[in-house]
């Protein structure tokens, strides 16, 4: 009849309307199947009648009639909505790659096309009155006997193959995952529960198998920053996968980075989660060096520029001087007066540039390891003395008074007197360069039970914060523009540390902006002092 159908053709098309849309929810998802499942025997029951001209079937067409084009789709359908959710039964059954699901697969085709073509060829000998009723049941379930018996004996030797194909498979996985050489485990999907882990894994984490087995990464202590882990678990659930992804884990030896790789595998007939752990902690230490050393390299470059482009201003500077009145002498322009100033300026000038070029050399045989040092027993109050005594014309100069305190009780040292001079010289000289007009410097000498200390105050600008830190590397300077009011090579205070610790000795630096800085040179008792084996007493080599 035209714009009709029967109630179980609309029946089934309405089941597999809703299964179409529960299929597409997570939770109703096997609802799904099972109205694939219904729908596929309604339509198989339909078939049969139609094979086999049952007219019970069909002899109400309003209430039970199905078309046999309608009977075919809604097969077609019901097959497809199984197949659509593959990870549960009855297709999970039917698709998976377990021994049962080989034998499923071989055996089910065969058990419903048999007995229904049996079925039909035993109503056709009765119809052709070949045996009767009795006759013809013994024979169909003879026959059915038979083909079940050789159809289970033809399933089990495809499951004893798809049997012995796993065990190798288990067998090489096992090997696999045991003898590698970095970490690995295999968890639940759901829960992350650890089925299993390898010795690598056991060794990496001080545990034993046992008790990491059944317990999760976080209740067995690798994981203590959940939250951090969260977009690792997070895109795992979205891609199935990770790579290449780096983790801190937590180890006997403490927190270790390890390089991860996750993927889903089917074990045991379900899905698992298979992990490997590399510990990469050098390398990414090895690596962090690199870069550091790379900005090491890069900051040195710029330095040795800056260091270049002052050096080249500082030995300018005095060389115009000496060539200028160099030129008027020659000239003969000048008069008597003028050419005594002009005889100081060259000589100042020269002892200028020979103090850069000494103090350059300096650093270079401390850098060569050629600095020699000849130690004597000195007093080191006459070193002091004599240091403060040169400068002080330049104290003056600035209206700056010098306070010198002297611990008369110190016992000689083993020094070399030229150089030690050179430090406090070197440490005075500062502190008068980047000392207002008008203040005061206080410089002390005073011993005690761990040695000699001698102490440069000054009432200053100080020293800014951010550069404390780099006060005694060569060639820095707070300000290294062209422009600052203060001449230096920026190697004076490197060079004073280097020839402190030849003796043995320590400098360190206390400083506040606005207050001046205060610089102390501990010296270790001579006894204290050790001598190179291969050295004379009285000169050293640095």
């Amino acid at each position: 009849a035209p714009v009709r159908m029967g109630p179980p053709a609309a029946f089934s098309s309405v089941v597999v309307g809703l299964s179409v849309i529960l299929g597409s929810l997570r939770n109703t998802r096997r609802l799904a199947s099972a109205g694939g499942a219904l729908t596929t025997t309604i339509a198989i029951l339909s078939l049969i009648g139609y094979i086999y001209q049952s007219d019970p079937l069909f002899a109400v067409p309003r209430l039970t009639t199905v078309a046999l084009q309608t009977s075919v789709m809604l097969l077609t359908l019901g097959l497809a909505l199984m197949a659509s959710v593959p990870d549960l039964a009855p297709a999970r059954f039917l698709l998976g790659p377990s021994a049962s699901a080989a034998m499923i697969r071989r055996i089910l085709p065969a058990t419903i096309v048999i007995p229904v073509f049996l079925g039909w060829a035993r109503d056709l000998g009765q119809d052709a009155g070949l045996f009767d009723s009795a006759f013809g049941t013994a024979i169909l379930v003879l026959t059915l006997i038979f083909v079940q018996a050789g159809l289970l004996l033809w399933a089990a030797g495809a499951v004893s193959r798809q049997e012995a194909e796993t065990e190798r498979e288990a067998e090489k996985f096992a090997l696999l995952f045991h003898k590698a050489s970095y970490a690995v485990s295999l968890s639940t999907l759901d829960g992350g529960v650890i089925v299993d882990v390898n010795d690598a894994f056991a060794r990496t984490f001080g545990l034993r198998r046992e008790e990491a087995i059944g317990r999760t990464a976080h209740e067995i202590g690798l994981v203590r920053d959940t939250a951090g882990a969260a977009p690792f678990v997070e895109q795992f659930g979205r891609e199935r996968s990770l790579s290449d992804v780096e983790l801190s884990l937590e180890t006997p030896r403490g927190t270790r980075v390890f390089l991860s790789n996750a993927s889903v595998i089917e074990f045991g007939g379900k899905p698992h989660l298979l992990a490997t752990l590399q510990d990469i902690t050098e390398r990414k230490a090895g690596e962090e060096a690199l870069r550091e050393s790379a900005v090491a390299l890069q900051e040195a470059d710029r330095m040795k520029d800056e260091f270049l482009a002052t050096l080249s201003h500082e030995l300018r500077t005095p060389l115009t001087s000496i060539v200028g009145w160099a030129h008027l002498l020659l000239n003969g322009d000048l008069d008597e007066r003028e050419r005594q100033m002009a005889i100081q300026a060259i000589g100042s000038s020269a002892r200028a540039q020979t103090e850069l070029v000494e103090d350059v050399l300096d650093v270079s045989r401390i850098v060569t390891g050629k600095m020699r040092i000849a130690r004597r027993d000195v007093n080191l109050a006459n070193i002091v003395e004599m240091a403060v005594g040169a400068l002080r014309p330049a104290a003056e100069a600035k209206r700056i008074s010098v306070a010198v305190s002297i611990d008369g009780s110190l016992p000689r040292y083993f020094v070399d007197p030229e150089r030690m001079q050179q430090v406090v010289w070197n440490l005075l000289s500062n502190a008068i360069k980047f000392s207002p007009h008008e203040t005061s410097i206080d410089v002390e000498l005073r011993g005690g039970a761990d040695g000699a200390f001698i102490v440069v105050t000054d009432r200053g600008r100080g020293i800014d914060p951010g550069f404390m830190p780099h006060v005694f590397e060569r060639f820095r300077q707070e300000d290294s523009s062209s422009s600052r009011p203060h001449s230096g090579l920026g190697i004076g205070l490197a060079l004073t540390k280097d020839l402190v610790e030849l003796h043995g000795g320590t400098i360190s630096v206390e400083s506040q902006l606005g207050r001046g800085s205060r610089f102390t040179v501990h010296l270790p008792p001579p006894a204290d002092v050790p001598l190179p084996e291969s050295e004379h007493p009285s000169t050293l080599t640095a």
